[in-house]
């Protein structure tokens, strides 16, 4: 029954993803691998975004897909990190008897949260990767380590030998996990000063019970049950607070979707009860009006990689209330959970095509860009707020249509986030999202196709491992929705697939991605 405890699917992976941490502590074998193979290894490295088209127009898809958190509804990232983190570290304290240190204010840390952190769970540490698997920078707890500190755990080479395993798969272990979207990051520092408090309490010793601990206090969080005191529920009653409306700009831009598209749809993991109200806010009452069919609680990315479709049924939604069991979609309709498999075939009766073209947008490179592409062959465009508040370099005048003559002016780079906000988005501890130097040893000569350090000379500026991932499997990126509605639909976007994939992103590049 919906009307019961039921956790946004985002948190349950967090929840799948950090359980199977606690009990694997301290068991580390390194595997060291030359800093010149790795590094060449990106200019082979296989991407199924290769064969894809240069360019990306919305009037040449059957069907449009849009995800809710942070995609169609932006979060105000200010109040919603401390809201998060606040919630659940008083869970820990209260029920779970934590020092009463962890309720200290959430901004005290904000510096060491940034997305695309992976975390040894051998170690207990964080760690900023380059696309080839080099550790850029590391944290153990909040505190940072240094280059000695690095390469006296993990060798003077610096290669963090699971990297292959979740650059190819983004499937999380035992062994490691990551932060890739907003709700990460609370956690991420509630983690880090778990680690920090355990280990002065015991003397340099981390208990594997405080992961445990940590997500099970992360989830209760999140747990939403009508009624109750929870992170979600505090955004459904103060939306203003935490919720940013969609301009009238954008709504404009989503009917002339629905009336010049075949499908416009709805897929995304949240709750529903949570989804009607946050879309209410957003987009108004009449929101379903804005989609051909809604799907939501799909807990992606299972709803892409599913291997069994009878194991993931679609289930109708009457009232806010989950009912039976479907096997065929009607139009207009709302459901819940499913599976891509039925999905599409409900797409190719609805567009009368065999094999329709299908463009997702979503914000989640594990769990909207990496299964819509592998287990679906959609295309897909990434919402990445971080490209708004790092400087960017515009992509300049613009061609509509293929037509040089025809040319627009509004790929501009808009105001952005206020500095309040830009502050839990960037950080000082960690350096850019998208690049960072490469600390190359005196005696080698190191390439990553673009820049190269000599001996004596300075060291390189690399790509980090999530601007690897979004080049691989996204078409392209862009900072909110805003920046795609500024143009027709007609208009052609370069792709990642281009002869300079940079161009991918829209309106500009980050200024600290390289080639």
């Amino acid at each position: 029954m919906l009307h019961q405890t039921c956790p946004s699917a985002q948190v349950m992976f967090i929840s799948r993803l950090w359980q199977s941490h606690c009990h694997h502590l301290f068991h580390h074998n390194k595997v060291l691998i030359k800093y010149n193979i790795t590094l060449h290894a990106v200019s082979t490295m296989s991407d199924s975004k290769k064969s894809s088209s240069a360019s990306l127009s919305l009037e040449d898809f059957d069907c449009i897909g849009l995800d809710i958190d942070h995609t169609l509804c932006k979060y105000k990232l200010d109040t919603f990190f401390p809201l998060s983190y606040d919630y659940s570290a008083k869970i820990l304290v209260e029920e779970k008897g934590y020092d009463e240190r962890l309720l200290q204010p959430f901004e005290m840390h904000k510096d060491l949260c940034i997305k695309g952190m992976v975390f040894d769970s051998a170690n207990g540490d964080f760690l900023k990767l380059s696309d080839s698997g080099i550790i850029l920078r590391a944290s153990h707890g909040s505190k940072m380590m240094s280059d000695i500190e690095i390469e006296a755990k993990y060798g003077t080479d610096r290669q963090w030998q699971h990297f292959y395993q979740l650059e190819s798969t983004l499937q999380q272990s035992e062994k490691f996990g990551y932060t890739e979207n907003y709700y990460d990051l609370p956690f991420m520092v509630l983690l880090a000063r778990m680690i920090d408090l355990q280990e002065q309490k015991n003397e340099g010793l981390i208990k594997p019970e405080i992961f445990k601990d940590c997500v099970e206090g992360y989830v209760k969080g999140f747990l939403y049950e009508e009624k109750k005191n929870t992170i979600l529920s505090a955004c459904e009653e103060e939306p203003s607070k935490y919720l940013e409306q969609c301009s009238q700009h954008l709504k404009t831009w989503l009917r002339s979707l629905h009336d010049k598209c075949q499908m416009v749809f709805l897929l995304s993991s949240a709750h529903p009860h949570f989804a009607n109200s946050a879309m209410n806010y957003i987009l108004g009452e009449d929101w379903r009006n804005y989609f051909h069919i809604c799907l939501l609680q799909a807990r992606k990315p299972g709803f892409f990689s599913t291997q069994d479709p009878s194991k993931r049924p679609f289930y109708t939604l009457v009232d806010g209330q989950k009912q039976e069991a479907v096997t065929e979609l009607q139009d207009g309709q709302c459901y819940l959970e499913g599976n891509v498999q039925l999905f599409n075939q409900y797409i190719q009766t609805f567009t009368g095509k065999e094999d329709p073209k299908v463009l997702y947008i979503g914000d989640s490179i594990r769990s909207d860009i990496h299964p819509s592409s592998v287990y679906s062959n959609w295309q897909s465009v990434l919402v990445l707020e971080e490209m708004e508040v790092e400087e960017l370099i515009p992509n300049g005048t613009c061609t509509l249509n293929g037509n040089d003559e025809e040319t627009t002016d509004k790929a501009n780079i808009r105001s952005g986030p206020s500095q309040l906000e830009r502050e839990f988005l960037l950080s000082d501890q960690w350096g850019s999202f998208f690049g960072d130097t490469l600390p190359v040893q005196q005696s080698k000569t190191v390439t990553n196709g673009c820049n190269i350090a000599e001996a004596n000379h300075s060291p390189v500026m690399v790509n980090t491992l999530w601007t690897r991932l979004m080049r691989k499997h996204a078409s392209i990126a862009i900072p909110k929705l805003d920046y795609m509605a500024d143009f027709p639909t007609y208009f052609k976007f370069e792709t990642f697939a281009s002869s300079d994939w940079r161009k991918g992103f829209h309106p500009g590049m980050p200024k600290n991605v390289t080639c």
